[in-house]
């Protein structure tokens, strides 16, 4: 299970490409860019666990993240190796 500290260093990162895509935006004019409150923005900020999927997406899509959330459903499996590895 992953750490209350990963999830607040994720939060740390999220907010630095946020500041460094988007300078000048608070995260109130940010949050309004995506479509959420405020509150959703400080949430994901400060690392909390509650954060919506959607929310998330909706925000790294901003960032122009999609390809990278899209791989992470992507199964990249080695079909030979795992023939081996089940013993087909």
């Amino acid at each position: 299970m992953l750490s209350d500290e990963w999830f607040k260093e994720q939060g740390k990162m999220f907010q630095k490409l946020r500041k460094s895509t988007f300078p000048n935006d608070t995260q109130e004019t940010f949050a309004k860019r995506v479509g959420v409150s405020r509150n959703s923005i400080q949430n994901i900020e400060a690392g909390s666990q509650g954060v919506s999927w959607g929310v998330i997406v909706k925000a790294l899509s901003l960032f122009d993240k999609k390809t990278e959330v899209e791989s992470l459903f992507q199964i990249k499996h080695n079909i030979k190796k795992l023939k081996e590895e089940s013993k087909w």
